[in-house]
């Protein structure tokens, strides 16, 4: 997790073409250029929680919703460009493609 409390997601690929190619075994972490929070995987994980939480409180108990609650409230933001302008493949993007 960040210092704030938000989910890191990684290992992970961005589009098929931005990808981790290996894994720092000594301090059990990607290497500094892989991909971190790619677009994907956060808006997914964005539009579960919110679904999630618009179930009909019939379908579900306090605890769950509790617990969904929680969770959105960790998930990373969508990643941006820099300039904020539109979206990034990622937060963190790897240095070389990979595939393309």
């Amino acid at each position: 997790r960040t210092a704030d409390g938000k989910v890191v997601v990684w290992p992970t690929q961005a589009l098929e073409t931005f990808w981790c190619a290996g894994w720092d075994v000594v301090h059990n972490r990607p290497p500094e250029n892989c991909c971190v929070d790619d677009l994907p995987t956060v808006a997914g994980m964005r539009m579960l929680a919110e679904r999630l939480l618009q179930l009909p409180a019939r379908l579900t108990t306090p605890a769950q919703r509790a617990a969904w609650t929680a969770f959105a409230a960790t998930i990373p933001e969508l990643p941006l460009t820099a300039d904020g302008s539109m979206f990034a493949a990622a937060r963190v993007i790897s240095s070389g493609v990979h595939n393309s």
